[in-house]
Formats: structure tokens, C-alpha cells, sequence
């Protein structure tokens, strides 16, 4: 389900869902081919026993020191938090965990949970988390949190010096029609530590927002919440995913597109997602500006729940989970895209296929952002491959 990360030696890392030795989902390192040979060695790092976390649906964040840290979205000894995967056991409302390599001489990687949720502090985590230069993480998780439990933002702080225990701080709980509702993705950090970040649901329309979140001015003052744009279905509907920046400070991300016609600021136009920038206000004071740079169309692609990776020349990369020519599937199996910026002189931004999936081995319907590495592109999909499971794909000229 979720996104890749590289090591300086271009090993990557990623999680799976189900599967491992509880079933509950694994982290999981390929291992780059050595000179002379092409095949990637798969390791299981670690598998989830439920206590610990479950059913992991993000990627990973690699810190300088080579650990790993993520989240899972359900589990955790916290009491019960819904069903449980499988038949098995029911857990709580998903972790915050970290991954630490094996200590020399031993083999096996050490699995911490830094935080598990239970509900009113926040409730199944979908997206990853980042951290800051103090070791601060920050991440959302897609319910809980008060007032309303439309999901939150949260900072998990490390341990005071002779304590155990990291502390949660809730930044900011949404509220649905006033702040959006719901988000599926993480945020992005500026130089200020500004987070940003988009919500499924909630806003003006029920269409989901992008929105900015600003640290107080003050030492224990609230944080302050902005509201960046709120989609309208003309410019797209349901951002799923989260956002980058470029050099001059626009975000860029997408839209699923979806619309359900029985809502009642249903806007009566059905896209089939979108990407889109915002830029920064021009004067102080002023609004951020929305442009959607391609719309698609089914046969270049439909509903893309992953965002974009920025390349060269403002170049965009990313996946769509249905659309493209695939004989096999009127749907489409999903495809992975690039959009460059306008031609001199031009106004419009190019897309290109450059992979539709048809299912079988080499997989189908991507839900996760891609891994741009050098000039490789990486990627998964849940669906398809030898075993039915997913697979770790590359993309080449």
C-alpha cells in the first residue's frame, strides 16, 4: 500500500500490510543486486504481532542514525479500536513505531512503539510521519482527536533525559464543513515549521481542502490553522494524497476526483482526478492561487490516491489507481505518468504515460506515491504479481 525509501546504497525499504510471520504486516528491505547479478534480495526486517501494531498502510521515514520510523493503523495494547484483521485478535488504534538496525554482532532489527493511539488522542494512522532537527515527529492520523474526532495533526516529543515515555501533543483536531476532515496523508514542514497538508473530506463543499498550520508565537500557545483552498469539484474532489514543494514554494498534489452525487453541495460535475498547484500569495495579505495542471480522462489515467514527486525542471512524477488502455479491464489497472511544465511560451502542462499496468506480474491499481532516486523511478502496487500480493516495481527508459 504505501510508498519506498532508499539508503545511500540504493537498498529500499517499505512495509507491507498483511502478511509476515502474525499476519499483521511487515517492514520489509530489498536489497540492491550486487555487481554482476540482477535479482533484488527481499528481507524481512520485522513482522507485526498486533500488540505492537497492525496493518501498517504508510511508508517509511529513514533517519540519518539508519532507523526507521513509521505507523500502523491499527493495533497497539491500548484497548480495542474496530475489527480485527483476519479473525484475529482486536487492538487499538494504531502506533507510532521505530525501527533500530541490529547492534554488532546480532541480527535481528529492534521494533519500539514510541506512541500508541486509543481514540480520543487520535485514531488510525494512514499516512507516515516526518521529523524535525530536535527529533520532534509529526503526522496525522484519520479519526479521533478532539473536538469532533475528524482526525488530527499531532507531535510526538522525545523522552525528557531520564525518562521513558515520548509525549503526544495534538496541534490541531478538524471539525469537518469549518477545516476539512479526515486526512488520509501526512504533512510537509517549511523553514518556518510550518506544516501543511490536505484533508479527504470536510470544507466549504465536503470535497476536502489543503490547508497550513503555523506554530504559536508564544511558548504553550495554540497553533493556528489555515485554510488554503477548498475544492469545488471543477478543480477536483477528494485529495488523498499529500504535498510537495518546489524551489519557489508552490504545492503540488492530487485529486481522486471522486463525487458523491447524493451530497448536498454536490457540484454536478464528475472528474476523474486531478493535479493541481497552489502558489503562494503575491502580496501580504492575499490568498494562495489554485491551478489544476491536467485533469484526467480515463484513458491517461483515473482516481490517483498517490501525490507527485518533484524531478528536474519542475518535472512532476506520479501514479493514477485506475484508467490507462488495458485490455484486460475496462477500469484500467492504473498507470504512472509525467507532467512537464509549459513550453517556452506555452501554457499548458504535458502529461505522458510512461507505464499503464495490466495486472498479472507485473502488478496493477498503485496506490502509493513514487520513489524518484537518481533517475530511477520505484514504486508498489497492492494488486497483481506472482503471488497475488504486490509487488516493488522500477520504471525504466
Amino acid at each position: 500500500m504505501a510508498g519506498l525509501v532508499a539508503d545511500a546504497q540504493g537498498n529500499l525499504y517499505g512495509t507491507t500490510a498483511t502478511g509476515g510471520a502474525g499476519g499483521y504486516g511487515t517492514v520489509f528491505e530489498l536489497q540492491k543486486p550486487v555487481a554482476g547479478k540482477t535479482a533484488w534480495a527481499q528481507v524481512v526486517l520485522y513482522s507485526f504481532h498486533g500488540s505492537d501494531g497492525a496493518s501498517p498502510a504508510a511508508g517509511l521515514m529513514l533517519s540519518a542514525a539508519g532507523n526507521l520510523y513509521g505507523t500502523t493503523e491499527i493495533g497497539g495494547n491500548v484497548g480495542s479500536c474496530g475489527s480485527a484483521p483476519s479473525g484475529g485478535v482486536a487492538y487499538g488504534c494504531g502506533v507510532v513505531f521505530e525501527l533500530t538496525p541490529p547492534a554488532q554482532g546480532q541480527a535481528a532489527w529492534s521494533e519500539h512503539v514510541l506512541y500508541a493511539f486509543s481514540g480520543p488522542d487520535g485514531a488510525y494512522p494512514l499516512a507516515g510521519v516526518i521529523m524535525d532537527a530536535k527529533g520532534n515527529l509529526y503526522g496525522t492520523t484519520n479519526q479521533g482527536g478532539a473536538p469532533t474526532y475528524g482526525g488530527e495533526v499531532f507531535e510526538l516529543t522525545p523522552p525528557a533525559a531520564g525518562q521513558p515515555a515520548w509525549t503526544e501533543t495534538i496541534l490541531w483536531g478538524f471539525t469537518y464543513k469549518l477545516d476539512g476532515a479526515l486526512p488520509w496523508s501526512g504533512v510537509i514542514r517549511d523553514k518556518k515549521g510550518n506544516l501543511y497538508g490536505t484533508t479527504l473530506y470536510g470544507g466549504s463543499y465536503y470535497l476536502g481542502v489543503v490547508y497550513e498550520l503555523t506554530p504559536p508565537a508564544t511558548v504553550g500557545g495554540a497553533w493556528t490553522q489555515t485554510t488554503l483552498n477548498n475544492f469545488v469539484c471543477t478543480d477536483g474532489a477528494y485529495p488523498a494524497s499529500g504535498l510537495v514543494f518546489d524551489a519557489h514554494g508552490n504545492l503540488y498534489g492530487t485529486t481522486m476526483g471522486s463525487v458523491f452525487s447524493s451530497s448536498a453541495d454536490y457540484c454536478g460535475s464528475d472528474v476523474d482526478g486531478t493535479v493541481f498547484e497552489l502558489s503562494p500569495p503575491s502580496a501580504a495579505g492575499g490568498g494562495w492561487t489554485e491551478q489544476v495542471l491536467h485533469a484526467f480522462s480515463v484513458s491517461d489515467g483515473a482516481m490517483p490516491q498517490a501525490g507527485v514527486v518533484l524531478g528536474a525542471g519542475g518535472t512532476l512524477y506520479g501514479t493514477t489507481s485506475t484508467g490507462g488502455t488495458d485490455i484486460n479491464d475496462l477500469q484500467g489497472s492504473g498507470t504512472v505518468f509525467r507532467l512537464a511544465p509549459p513550453a517556452r511560451g506555452g501554457a499548458a502542462w504535458r502529461l505522458s504515460t510512461l507505464y499503464t499496468f495490466k495486472g498479472g506480474r507485473v502488478g496493477a491499481n498503485p496506490v502509493s506515491p513514487l520513489l524518484l532516486n537518481g533517475t530511477e523511478l520505484f514504486g508498489t502496487a497492492p494488486y497483481a504479481g506472482v503471488a497475488d500480493m504486490g509487488v516493488v516495481f522500477e520504471v525504466a527508459k
